[in-house]
């Protein structure tokens, strides 16, 4: 009966269904992390920064949205903070294009 509610729930298209924004940055930031995992934010500037040029704000602020959304969280490191993708976020995993151009809207 459980596996049949929860079935349901999936397919249901009557449910709400969340969306967020993520710009250029915020995409990389967080296709980084679903593909290879916990990083440090300077791992995470190094390969953003190796596809696209970034100011450290724009890094920074990308990070926070994306814990504000709940597609990230931070993990307390020895020396630094570690970033990891969130259950949620795995969704995204074959949604985020390579090359992101713009703002995209994703829903969840």
């Amino acid at each position: 009966m459980a596996f049949l509610k929860s079935l349901w729930q999936r397919v249901n298209p009557n449910r709400p269904r969340q969306s967020v924004e993520l710009n250029p940055v915020e995409q990389l930031e967080l296709r980084y992390l679903l593909q290879f995992g916990p990083r440090s934010a300077d791992d995470i500037r190094a390969e953003v920064g190796g596809v696209r040029t970034i100011i450290d704000t724009e890094l920074e602020d990308g990070l926070a949205h994306l814990v504000d959304a709940g597609l990230v969280e931070t993990q307390a490191g020895t020396s630094t903070d570690l970033y990891t993708a969130t259950r949620k976020s795995a969704i995204l995993r074959n949604r985020i294009p390579l090359e992101p151009r713009g703002v995209t809207e994703f829903y969840l």
